[in-house]
């Protein structure tokens, strides 16, 4: 009867949990409802730019087919969940994408309750359910539309914890097996969680070690963990096969599990030291701490540069937001929402350890987490758990040491839980992201794919290679699965030449792309042979010539460039502010953009130092010190409706002040950036007819076609 009502008791505090998750969620929707911009046929877009690479796969998998070196994650486990919902339930492909996050993110309340009620404290989960279904680090990760592996990351890892926490503290049989088939399914969903089921394989042999040496089951419970492991390990290295490798590694699992339960004996100790011996051989014969290593060498050891044979390019993940490192006002509003809760909930986690030791099986989700502070802020989410937990086991600890009525001490425990709740609900509600794309892009992409073919390119940069990839269904040569080496730096050297630059270099980047598609070569390395030269400085040259011999134009090519690179123009020119052939960082162009924030009577704050007089537009000041201005513009409109005011100040200045009155955006250019290619495609809209002409011309969405 007790162990019923407590089952009931973990089923409602779940469905509780989980039922307020999606209602914070929700939120969203009911504040976006009724904004045009962010819909497109009728439903909402995704909210990131991953979300449409598995957009992609999906859409390919219901039209039933994909090009060859398209990059469509066809039979991606992802997209393959929603291949099924759409083909079981009459549902739009886009509609099940945008919510899919929404239903499955709550369900971390499920392992968070049951982990609590191992630990013999189940109103600590309760709160603990309730908090980690909406801490900001979390919920950011997993709102509307943020279709992608976190919405269940964080929850396989803790159900793996769990069925090994039980399984210290149970005999039966069932739970030697649970552990290896959530680590399948978690290799499965999202196959970069593979270094931290390592470290959790590896902290529960350590913790068996220390502690539990001669229990036989936890060997029995390694051995199907490593089965999981090794094979997803040995035999892919393409998540596009994951399916295939799923069902391998259940079949195996449930082999050796049959066999197990009918002979006891397969398991005993000496046969089960010979398995994992042969296992482990495998493991590290197929390379198993690969992975790890260049994860590590990723986003904790971020180099400058790519160092590639004898070429340098510019690493990425010095850029890219998700894997800067955290701030600690960042860290503890994102992990807690409050440095008091943050404080309260480290020190439960610390009593959680020492009261209950299988509770340090948490602590590579903590190591993960805590690599926020010089990694990548997306880990921030995996400590989200252990902080909900270790509040909820703070809140029950600190109050049992009172001598305080059960009335008194209940009371107590509701009204600091709602006063954290209440914390972070407020982030729920303020959180307002936008989609990737707007409606305008959207509209321009699906107008382009009427008129292009399924291996045409458009050339943009890597942030909008996924959405252009699913809105228009082309070839990009970027995307922000591939954004380093030359496709990247060709891309970046284009928009920060003159048009003719850009139009050749496109032409040939295009070309050999493909080339190394089919015969799986490098572009760059290709490009120097037909060129005949060893040094790219020297092929680059060639390319300022209107001699340069041309490759035969055998695809279409789009030029696609929208109002954020307005904003991001600066990280994109700097991936070519380097001389690839030394590594040597090149001196970068003048390119200062400012919102218009702080207008004052007399002058016009820029940021970073900068200043506008407003009566007297001659020059700008800088620190103090007046630099004068070559000419003055403001820009308004687009299109036939643009229109360009244009005032010279000083010839022989070198510094342009550009005002874009739509986008409400101040630009300083010196003279190499005002001529640029994007300056002049998108802000000043003067195409070479040499080159380009237009398609769609908006101030939400500007695509030129390449000519030549």
């Amino acid at each position: 009867m007790h162990k019923v009502s407590v089952n009931c008791k973990i089923l409602l505090i779940f469905l509780a949990a989980y039922l307020f998750g999606f209602a914070a969620r929700m939120l969203w929707v009911l504040w976006a409802k009724d904004m045009p911009e962010l819909y497109f046929n009728g439903e909402f877009m995704l909210t990131t730019n991953d979300a449409y690479y598995y957009a992609e796969g999906a859409r390919d998998m219901l039209a039933g087919f994909h090009q060859q070196n398209d990059f469509s994650p066809f039979n991606h486990s992802i997209s393959t969940i929603v291949f099924y919902i759409c083909k079981i339930f009459p549902f739009k492909i886009e509609s099940v994408m945008f919510y899919m996050s929404i239903f499955l993110a709550p369900l971390i309340a499920l392992p968070v309750v049951l982990i609590s009620n191992e630990l013999k404290a189940l109103k600590a989960g309760a709160v603990a359910a309730f908090m980690s279904v909406i801490l900001p680090s979390y919920l950011s990760r997993t709102s509307p539309g943020y279709f992608d592996s976190d919405m269940l990351n964080v929850t396989f890892a803790l159900f793996i914890i769990y069925f090994l926490i039980r399984l210290l503290n149970t005999n039966k049989q069932k739970f030697i097996v649970l552990p290896s088939l959530f680590v399948s399914l978690y290799l499965w969903w999202y196959q970069s969680s593979y270094a931290l089921i390592l470290s959790i394989f590896f902290m529960f042999l350590l913790y068996t070690l220390v502690f539990m040496r001669d229990r036989l089951q936890n060997y029995q419970a390694i051995f199907f963990m490593f089965i999981s492991i090794v094979s997803s390990n040995a035999f892919t290295k393409d998540p596009l096969i994951a399916n295939k490798i799923l069902v391998f590694n259940l079949v195996v699992i449930a082999l050796f599990f049959s066999l197990f339960c009918k002979y006891k004996n397969l398991l005993s100790a000496r046969k089960l030291a010979i398995f994992l011996t042969l296992m482990l051989a495998i493991f590290i014969y197929f390379g198993g701490f690969d992975f790890i290593t260049s994860k590590i060498g990723i986003y904790v050891f971020k180099g400058n540069e790519i160092l590639s044979d004898k070429f340098h390019f510019i690493n990425e993940h010095n850029f890219i937001s998700e894997v800067k490192s955290a701030s600690p006002l960042y860290f503890i509003y994102f992990m807690s929402g409050n440095i008091l809760i943050l404080l309260a909930a480290i020190i439960g986690y610390l009593l959680l350890c020492f009261k209950f030791r299988p509770f340090l099986l948490t602590l590579p989700m903590l190591g993960l987490g805590l690599l926020s502070f010089f990694s990548g802020v997306r880990f921030v989410m995996y400590v989200t758990p252990l902080v909900a937990l270790g509040f909820g086991y703070f809140l029950h600890f600190f109050l049992n040491l009172f001598d305080l009525r059960n009335s008194i001490k209940n009371l107590s425990f509701l009204v600091f839980a709602v006063a954290a709740l209440a914390i972070n609900l407020d982030f729920a509600y303020s959180y307002r992201p936008k989609t990737v794309i707007s409606r305008d892009e959207a509209v321009a992409l699906d107008g382009l794919k009427k008129v292009t073919k399924r291996d045409d390119y458009v050339f943009s940069w890597w942030d909008y290679g996924y959405a252009i990839r699913y809105f228009a269904d082309v070839m990009t040569l970027n995307d922000p699965g591939r954004q380093g080496g030359e496709n990247n730096y060709f891309v970046s050297l284009a928009l920060r030449k003159d048009e003719a630059f850009l139009a050749r270099l496109a032409r040939v980047a295009v070309t050999y792309n493909d080339i190394s598609l089919e015969q799986n070569i490098r572009p760059i390395d290709k490009i120097l042979k037909d060129y005949n030269t060893s040094d790219i400085n020297t092929f680059l040259s060639q390319l300022k010539s209107e001699n340069f011999t041309l490759p035969a134009a055998k695809k279409e090519i789009f030029y696609y460039l929208v109002p954020n690179m307005i904003d991001i123009a600066p990280n994109i020119f700097r991936y070519s502010y380097i001389d690839v052939t030394t590594g040597k960082r090149q001196k970068e162009n003048f390119y200062h953009v400012s919102a218009l924030n702080g207008v004052s009577e007399a002058s016009i704050d820029l940021g970073d130092g900068y200043t506008l007089p407003v009566n007297e537009q001659k020059f700008i000041i800088h620190n103090g010190e007046k630099i004068a201005v070559k000419s003055f513009y403001k820009v308004k409109g687009s299109g036939k409706d643009l229109r360009i005011d244009e005032k010279i100040v000083d010839e022989n200045a070198k510094i342009y002040v550009v005002f874009l009155e739509d986008y409400a955006r101040i630009l300083l250019l010196d003279e190499n950036t005002f001529n640029s290619s994007f300056v002049q495609l998108f802000i000043f809209e003067r195409a070479d007819e040499q080159y380009f002409e237009p398609f769609v011309i908006s101030n939400g969405v500007k695509i030129y076609r390449l000519k030549i």
